[in-house]
């Protein structure tokens, strides 16, 4: 299993992603918050699962309104994606 960490901002979104043994496979990728940015962390889990066959979790801040178009994004690419209160 991979376990995706997002730190939500206003322009940008900050990614990392460990294994179920805690191991760090991505210590960072920082994507747009627009559509190009969405693809492009799409296409990385694609590129990670292909060679390690892992399910996904995703879980990200809820910041404002900032994370609702990628967490739309994500659960129409059926990835299981949760969203938590930063408090």
């Amino acid at each position: 299993m991979l376990f995706v960490g997002i730190d939500v901002a206003k322009s940008h979104h900050d990614v990392a992603i460990l294994d179920d043994l805690g191991q760090v496979v991505l210590r960072h990728l920082r994507i747009l918050n627009n559509r190009q940015g969405f693809d492009k962390l799409h296409q990385t889990l694609v590129q990670l699962t292909a060679h390690t066959n892992d399910d996904i979790r995703v879980a990200m801040e809820a910041t404002g309104h900032y994370h609702l178009n990628l967490l739309l994004f994500l659960q129409v690419n059926a990835y299981p994606t949760f969203a938590y209160n930063p408090f």
